[in-house]
């Protein structure tokens, strides 16, 4: 699906925005799923404002277990939104131990497996370079990734620092070994620049940050700010003559972010990890 166009009442829409949902943490740690979890998926809404919105975007990291992610998506579809929309995150590529076997070694049998099962879902979205139209307002996606563009070292450099600190280092595989970040940044920025380029879509979803300013207070880049920044953020700037006066939602870092650049409005709304770290707000918006 590159475009899908979906018409309602024409009126002005209410749009709650996230990210970062980890819902592993909710729903249990080995993908468990069964009547208690609903209970626990309600939490997740202690965010959403009382007065129902017609769209959810959700900017990346759902969770590390497909059948909780599925179970996720539907229940907000078919209780609380008209439209779910999503992108996928690093974390949403992660094999655990009990599922490398599952997906022999291979994240991204996982993605696929994600993207069909959500495919299947009525008023579900799944982003990765393509756009949906819901009642004349564009939505265009793809998670972006990390491409080293602010770091100050060599790529062997911050490739060694990778395999020592990153945990994506070893959770995201492919059958003969690691993803190579350069490769997979490449291929998800030039997906959503063309479709940005080519649908000029009002609100733009990504995982990762695109402007390393957007990550500015974030406790991990504050701790080393010379690597960390390598991981937290990629170099949109080739974007600049698409984005003007548009919305742009991302997450990846677990601080909330509203800011003026670029011609552009960047937010971030992220959930983080239930009951690690305060739960923030889900964002609002209408357009």
């Amino acid at each position: 699906m590159l475009f899908s166009t979906y018409k309602t009442t024409g009126v002005s829409m209410k749009i709650d925005y996230t990210s970062d949902l980890h819902l592993d943490y909710i729903m249990g740690s080995n993908g468990e799923y069964d009547k208690q979890a609903f209970k626990k998926l309600l939490k997740v809404r202690m965010g959403f404002r009382s007065t129902q919105s017609d769209v959810l975007i959700i900017a990346g990291d759902l969770g590390h277990y497909n059948n909780q992610i599925i179970a996720f998506l539907k229940f907000m579809a078919e209780h609380y939104y008209k439209h779910v929309i999503f992108v996928h995150g690093n974390h949403d590529l992660y094999l655990l131990t009990n599922q490398m076997e599952t997906y022999n070694n291979d994240s991204f049998r996982r993605l696929d497996e994600l993207k069909q099962k959500a495919s299947e879902l009525n008023n579900v979205h799944f982003l990765d370079g393509e756009v949906v139209e819901i009642d004349g307002v564009k939505f265009a996606g793809s998670s972006l990734w990390y491409d080293y563009s602010y770091s100050l070292h060599n790529v062997s450099e911050i490739e060694a620092y990778y395999f020592k600190n990153i945990n994506d280092s070893k959770r995201i595989m492919k059958p003969r070994g690691y993803i190579n970040n350069l490769e997979y940044a490449a291929i998800q920025k030039k997906k959503l620049l063309n479709v940005i380029k080519k649908e000029d879509p009002q609100i733009i979803i990504s995982h990762i940050p695109p402007d390393i300013e957007l990550c500015e207070g974030s406790n991990k880049i504050k701790k080393d700010p010379s690597y960390l920044s390598c991981f937290y953020c990629t170099d949109t700037s080739d974007f600049d003559p698409y984005i003007k006066d548009k919305i742009w939602i991302f997450g990846h870092i677990h601080n909330v972010v509203k800011k003026e650049k670029r011609g552009c409005t960047f937010l971030s709304s992220p959930y983080g990890y239930y009951m690690q770290e305060r739960a923030n707000m889900f964002g609002r918006l209408e357009v």
